[in-house]
């Protein structure tokens, strides 16, 4: 039950709220399923890969987190792809945040890289802008609509975010500025 405790708002108490008795139990529905969260990391995946490599990668411009570090291997090396060095570097990260962070989110975050490394792999097209200006602020507002698809499903696509959260639970470190600080390198 949700009860107001002044200044800190709604607060659970009991089977029933005081002011009304209204049952506390929110319904499931579609928007708490597990099913509701994959999609929306499968989603997600799709609209970051769509921006990384339909347009920032076709651009020369480089994205931010570990893809970006992928895609920096891939320009200096030419071996493989950026979502194959992504996928890569996500391994041991992915092995180090199974240690240290919940099994839902890890579970859901080896999915949100896999998926996100497999369906770049799959995107063979390029979303023509002659201005690497307007490309870069447009692969910016989709990969970022992407990423915030995933991580509002309670899971990540990897990379800098397992670094984030653990830095976050055992240092107090804000996520924006561990995000920051890795791409200033």
């Amino acid at each position: 039950v949700w009860r107001n405790s002044g200044s800190r708002g709604l607060r659970r108490s009991g089977k029933f709220t005081e002011e009304k008795n209204i049952p506390t139990q929110r319904p499931q529905g579609v928007t708490n399923t597990v099913a509701w969260n994959l999609f929306r990391i499968m989603l997600g995946g799709l609209l970051f890969s769509i921006g990384g490599k339909a347009l920032a990668l076709q651009h020369g411009i480089i994205s931010g987190g570990l893809f970006g570090t992928g895609m920096l291997i891939y320009y200096f090396t030419g071996l493989a792809s950026s979502s194959f060095w992504y996928f890569l570097l996500n391994i041991p990260l992915f092995l180090m945040g199974m240690m240290l962070l919940s099994r839902r989110f890890t579970l859901y975050t080896l999915f949100g890289f896999t998926s996100t490394s497999l369906m770049s792999e799959l995107i063979n097209f390029n979303i023509n802008i002659a201005d690497p200006l307007l490309a870069a602020v447009a692969a910016g507002m989709i990969c970022g609509a992407g990423f915030g698809l995933v991580i509002r499903s309670q899971g990540s696509d990897g990379g800098v975010t397992i670094i984030a959260i653990i830095l976050h639970q055992k240092f107090n470190l804000r996520i924006g500025q561990v995000y920051f600080g890795y791409n200033m390198l």
